[in-house]
């Protein structure tokens, strides 16, 4: 065999192993396209789905952090109309003339309107200046003749039924004043002072149990004055 037909025998199969293998390279390119076009949708829309994700929390935090801000503002508000109106209580119990126990109480309405006042005191018509204020001689003791600011408040009351209201008082009420609390009916007690005897227990005991809740609000440093 010569070899220059040999030769060319090899170039040819040399040129269609070449054509072939470029064939094989196109649609090996052609194939994986698609595929690279399909990755990078994905990622596309994952990263788009991310970021909505993204504004959707940051959206619910900014409302919760919105809630939490207004109930705050809510409660804040809240303390300073109690706070408000057991200043006016404690302006109230000026007017006793009790040298050891001046007690006042404000009683509002649902519209946070005031309907009553009332402070510790002899009854109308019994000279302050005849009886004692002490409590030395048990005849003469004050706790036998003082009319106690809640009753005070109950009795000087401008509407028709204290039902629903809210008492504002300095003192925690006894457990007279409590029965009578219980009977008119009232929303809650407010107050500022606390007490342990016993009379003060056994109106805790009944106020829980007639389910009449009572709160102490703590006031500011030299905020007893009313601001004006």
């Amino acid at each position: 065999m010569h070899p220059a037909p040999l030769a060319e025998k090899n170039e040819a199969k040399r040129k269609k192993s070449k054509a072939s293998g470029g064939r094989r390279h196109r649609l090996s390119s052609q194939s994986a396209s698609p595929d690279s076009e399909n990755l990078a949708k994905h990622c596309e829309k994952r990263e788009k789905l991310k970021k909505r994700c993204e504004a959707k929390d940051e959206k619910m935090t900014n409302t919760n952090q919105q809630l939490i801000d207004e109930d705050a503002r809510k409660a804040e508000n809240q303390l300073e109309k109690h706070q408000r109106f057991l200043r006016m209580a404690k302006v109230t119990s000026l007017r006793s003339k009790d040298p050891n126990t001046q007690v006042g109480c404000v009683i509002v309405d649902k519209e946070n309107c005031i309907v009553s006042v009332g402070y510790n005191g002899f009854p109308i018509g019994v000279d302050d200046d005849v009886f004692r204020w002490d409590k030395e001689d048990p005849e003469d003791n004050k706790h036998l003749y003082v009319v106690h600011a809640e009753m005070n408040a109950i009795i000087n009351k401008r509407c028709a039924t204290l039902h629903d209201c809210t008492v504002y008082v300095t003192l925690f009420p006894c457990n007279k004043c409590a029965q009578m609390l219980i009977q008119s009916r009232v929303k809650k007690v407010y107050f500022l002072e606390d007490r342990d005897e016993l009379p003060f227990r056994a109106s805790k005991k009944m106020l829980e149990h007639a389910k009449l809740p009572y709160e102490q609000i703590v006031m500011p440093r030299g905020k007893y004055v009313i601001e004006c």
